[in-house]
């Protein structure tokens, strides 16, 4: 599987490499949906915003047609929320293909301490989208994991300049300024005393994918998670 994120590098990628990356089942993560490329499966972080709301109900109405095959994934969490196609179809393509997981139990470990292999006995996530995706990757028992824009040496997201997405960075407090998102990946910090994702990332490599010998592969050498975490090559 790959986990496709929104970072600056995914518009390096050409049609040709596209091609050869749909051989394969892919996972587009938010914001990648502004990609032109559909993929198998599809998690959008819904939020409560209602203002957000709007917004992503035209990201949705836009990709209709191109997402009708695409297998929408939806968290026991936010199904409590009332995300789903008969309470909030506005959030879903026409008669949607839909997953639903179990949102896993967070790993507590506070940043004072590194992480052990028992922390991850229960569960493997810890923080944020990319590790529940993660999790969810694994729950599905994919055997290769790429990482394909999700290198996180930037906060700065290939769809940056889209005009359909500048509603980002006119919403009031919605996003960190472009200013602080160029000097990098809010990720990386430690927030609410917890490790940052590139520290986690590698420890739920270490300790749980090497171990089960799941294989965890960057597809760009610009990755934060590179050379540690290996360059997967078509």
């Amino acid at each position: 599987m790959f986990i496709c994120g929104s970072s600056g590098h995914v518009d390096e990628i050409d049609e040709a490499t596209w091609d050869k990356i749909n051989e394969h089942d892919t996972l587009g993560l938010n914001y990648f949906i502004y990609h032109k490329f559909s993929p198998t499966y599809y998690a959008l972080n819904y939020g409560r915003n209602d203002v957000v709301h709007t917004y992503h109900e035209i990201l949705i109405k836009n990709r209709n047609r191109d997402y009708e095959n695409t297998i929408f994934l939806v968290s026991s969490r936010m199904r409590r929320r009332g995300i789903h196609p008969r309470i909030t179809p506005q959030f879903f393509t026409n008669n949607p293909k839909v997953a639903y997981f179990l949102y896993p139990r967070p790993v507590r470990v506070p940043a004072s301490r590194s992480f052990r292999p028992d922390d991850f006995k229960k569960s493997i996530f810890y923080r944020g989208s990319l590790n529940n995706y993660l999790y969810v990757a694994r729950l599905f028992e994919y055997r290769k994991i790429v990482l394909l824009g999700c290198e996180m040496d930037s906060g700065i997201p290939f769809y940056e300049h889209y005009p359909e997405a500048q509603w980002m960075s006119e919403m009031e407090g919605y996003q960190p300024s472009y200013e602080e998102r160029l000097r990098g990946y809010m990720g990386l910090t430690k927030q609410k005393g917890k490790h940052n994702l590139i520290t986690t990332i590698l420890a739920i490599n270490e300790y749980v994918f090497e171990p089960e010998g799941l294989e965890l592969y960057v597809f760009n050498k610009k990755s934060l998670l590179y050379p540690t975490i290996p360059l997967y090559r078509l």
